[in-house]
């Protein structure tokens, strides 16, 4: 029974990933910038992180920023990959089996917040401090705009999958439909 649930696990997780894997690569074709992205790929990390845990949260992320760079035809710089860690890691810890909404947008704006840090640091270690300095008014006004955003799809992409994680067992407590 132990190895059916992590066959599950493993395929809800490979899943996820792969839908991070394309939306990070259309992402980053629009941005056309090897130093700004939009943060939609983890979208599908925070979902695994929620429902799977902080560990396959993490493995998701770093699985998905690794295939996501290398297919979109920029260098893989690993500093890079604590910003997606970050994704993978704190909605899997704040929210284990306690999704409400106040816990998952401070799970975001935590998340969001060491994502950009880790990335302004990776800028000025892979890049330069002025090109991370350039960029980081604009990060955070796009900060005001995707945040909300990625609430509200994550919220809403967390109810829509209910009958997933019912029908495969993941044991969640639910929140309380308004």
């Amino acid at each position: 029974m132990k190895h059916q649930m992590l066959l599950q696990k493993l395929a809800l997780a490979s899943v996820l990933t792969a839908l991070s894997i394309v939306i990070d690569i259309m992402f980053k074709m629009i941005a056309m910038s090897p130093v700004f992205g939009f943060p939609f790929y983890a979208i599908p990390i925070v979902l695994g992180s929620i429902l799977l845990g902080p560990i396959f949260g993490m493995m998701m992320a770093f699985i998905g920023d690794f295939f996501g760079v290398i297919n979109s035809g920029y260098p893989y710089l690993p500093l890079f990959a604590l910003a997606a860690l970050a994704w993978g890691a704190i909605p899997g810890i704040l929210m284990r089996k306690h999704v409400q909404p106040e816990r998952l947008m401070w799970a975001i704006v935590i998340s969001y917040l060491l994502a950009s840090g880790f990335n302004t640091l990776a800028m000025m270690v892979h890049y330069s401090v002025q090109t991370a300095l350039a960029n980081l008014p604009l990060r955070l006004l796009a900060a005001m705009f995707n945040g909300p955003v990625m609430f509200v799809l994550i919220r809403d992409l967390y109810r829509r999958m209910a009958p997933i994680y019912e029908r495969y067992a993941i044991p969640l407590k639910h929140e309380p439909t308004s």
